[in-house]
């Protein structure tokens, strides 16, 4: 898919109808319940999804964000996304309390944190639990609220980072990470040959399979195996898209 920014007012009217749909789930967020999505195009057969709403539920808006570019488009998407956000607003704990259950109730094995949206400073202590309850469940989540991150780690350690849980600190044009901690990062190559990063040394590329990933992740074989297999230092590389 070629990469495109769209203009603000496109994004605009797109992050304004989940808020608005996130405001009527509000009105009876009891009723609702955390979606969990099957595997996609993007993640493989066997990687679930977890989302909230982009833009509305991220620390910044970086132009040419993926998620709202090409999926929120889709009502059924967009409703998806407002529900969740709507639960996560009113009561994260039990959010992270029906992620939980939902990756017991389906023997999930892989699953991949906000193809849209992104986590508050609270989220990760949430994580780490759901984490250590599932410890053969792969939790994965690219995050641009790295200090959110690393106040984590500072608090409490690295608990269970690169065991089953694998965050990825997320660069973009005009940002520079906060990385105290040597975590892995994902880096952005532009169709005009600009990048993020500027040292390609352990730095793996994007498969475009999470699921293909992980099954080399399980054999022990890194080189293949993405993001699942990254350590501290690593980096991976994907296309804009």
């Amino acid at each position: 898919m070629a990469f495109k920014v769209y203009s603000d007012e496109a994004i605009k009217n797109r992050v304004n109808n989940m808020i608005q749909k996130r405001n009527e789930f509000l009105k009876h967020v009891h009723d609702c319940h955390v979606f969990v999505g099957d595997g996609n195009g993007k993640t493989g057969t066997n990687c679930r999804t977890v989302s909230l709403i982009p833009v509305a539920d991220c620390p910044c808006y970086c132009p040419g964000c993926y998620d709202i570019q090409n999926v929120c488009w889709r009502p059924q998407v967009q409703e998806k996304r407002a529900m969740n956000s709507a639960i996560h607003k009113a009561d994260p704990e039990r959010y992270w309390y029906e992620i939980n259950m939902r990756i017991k109730a389906d023997y999930i094995r892989e699953l991949r944190l906000n193809e849209g949206g992104d986590l508050t400073d609270d989220d990760f202590i949430f994580i780490q639990n759901v984490a250590k309850e599932n410890p053969v469940c792969d939790i994965m989540y690219f995050t641009k609220n790295d200090k959110g991150q690393a106040n984590y780690i500072y608090k409490y350690g690295l608990g269970q980072i690169y065991k089953n849980l694998h965050p990825l600190l997320s660069a973009w044009k005009g940002r520079e990470l906060f990385n105290p901690y040597n975590l892995p990062e994902s880096h952005i190559m532009f169709p005009d040959g600009s990048c993020t990063l500027a040292d390609f040394t352990r730095c793996y590329h994007c498969s475009d399979d999470c699921s293909g990933c992980h099954y080399h992740k399980d054999c022990g074989d890194k080189q293949n195996s993405g993001c699942w297999g990254l350590e501290a230092g690593d980096k991976v590389l994907l296309n804009a898209h």
